[in-house]
């Protein structure tokens, strides 16, 4: 059996045991920590963790003994709620290609985002490139379709997971349109 009670900016936990038992995180956390590693019969145990100014999160306590474990997950709210939207999901590219940019609401940083993109154009040309997120703005290089006949499409899907496991997601829908020699002509 294992309850809690909060008190500040520490938690104990009690357990009920007859046996000693070893107390550690699964993965190492910067935010929290264990008063003791080692206890024995019933008692509590102390973790101290930091303020959480960020995103939710969570650590997991493994409490291992002789014949028996169990594990605690200390799950923290955080000040920020991570966002993820693009106000307009669907983006008309230019045919001959180049820098292209879509409105993004976010307050996570790209390189904490899974990115997966889907070509839905029978051709299976990788045509898009160089992305991130700039200004309020998602950027990517777009290769020129050199087709005069077939329109390319594609999606763009950014995700994030938060530490609790909840995942958010939205997805850019592109279409690049027909090469003409009259856009060439004109860059």
């Amino acid at each position: 059996e294992i309850s809690e009670c909060l008190v500040g900016s520490e938690m104990c936990i009690r357990d009920s045991s007859n046996k000693s038992y070893d107390l550690s995180f699964a993965n190492t956390v910067d935010w929290a920590s264990l008063k003791t590693t080692r206890m024995s019969g019933d008692g509590t145990f102390d973790v101290n963790y930091d303020a959480n100014s960020g995103f939710p999160r969570m650590a997991t306590i493994f409490i291992q003994g002789p014949g028996n474990a169990d594990t605690v997950y200390l799950k923290q709210h955080g000040l920020m709620t991570p966002e993820l939207t693009f106000p307009n999901q669907n983006i008309i590219v230019k045919g001959e290609g180049g820098p292209v940019e879509a409105d993004i609401q976010t307050n996570v940083d790209f390189e904490d985002m899974a990115v997966v993109i889907e070509y839905t154009s029978e051709e299976g040309i990788e045509w898009i490139s160089q992305m991130d997120i700039v200004d309020g703005k998602f950027v990517f290089e777009a290769q020129g379709n050199s087709s005069e006949t077939k329109l390319r499409n594609a999606r763009i899907t950014l995700s994030y997971v938060d530490g609790w496991n909840q995942k958010i997601a939205s997805t850019l829908y592109l279409t690049c349109l027909l090469y003409t020699s009259d856009a060439a002509d004109e860059a």
